[in-house]
């Protein structure tokens, strides 16, 4: 998800700040549109967001709760978080940042079908597209094991050879 919500942001014209594990990653994040990236294996993203001012929001698409308590280091006042990705454990964060700088944290699931339906038409209004790695489905497995592994890059799609083959020919 987080691929999609820099281009979505980016588009919509907001300074984007992209944070992923690994240099390997910072590449694709600024091709994506974000002009700035934090490696998380090298710097607290939180602590990095504070060093150069803060941000008023933050998109957390992350699968794991881990690190949202160390990202309200790095909202200005009355900045928010949305947390779009999720485990099953729980939040543990501290209530005197919350409280005197007015923090806001939110989670979001998904829109209505109208929600879904602008959302789809302004990515094909900015050239916004998903970003998959492609599996055949006889690795069904493997592309299961790669996602829970958390070494999926971007979207994993599963793909039919034989009806892959039949549409590339046509």
């Amino acid at each position: 998800m987080g691929h999609l919500a820099i281009q979505f942001a980016a588009a919509m014209g907001h300074q984007v700040i992209a944070i992923s594990r690994g240099p390997e990653r910072e590449e694709a994040a600024l091709n994506l549109g974000a002009e700035m990236y934090i490696d998380s294996n090298e710097n607290l993203p939180g602590d990095a967001l504070r060093e150069i001012g803060g941000v008023d929001a933050i998109i957390s698409t992350a699968s794991s709760t881990k690190s949202v308590a160390e990202l309200l280091n790095g909202l200005r006042p009355h900045g928010r978080l949305v947390m779009i990705g999720v485990d099953a454990e729980a939040l543990e964060l501290p209530a005197g940042p919350i409280i005197s700088h007015a923090l806001s944290i939110t989670g979001h699931l998904t829109g209505s079908p109208a929600d879904t339906e602008q959302a789809m038409e302004f990515a094909v209004r900015n050239n916004i597209r998903p970003v998959v790695q492609t599996f055949p489905l006889v690795q069904a497995q493997t592309a299961l094991i790669v996602l829970r592994e958390g070494q999926a890059r971007f979207r994993l799609v599963l793909v039919n050879e034989s009806h892959e083959k039949t549409r590339m020919t046509t």
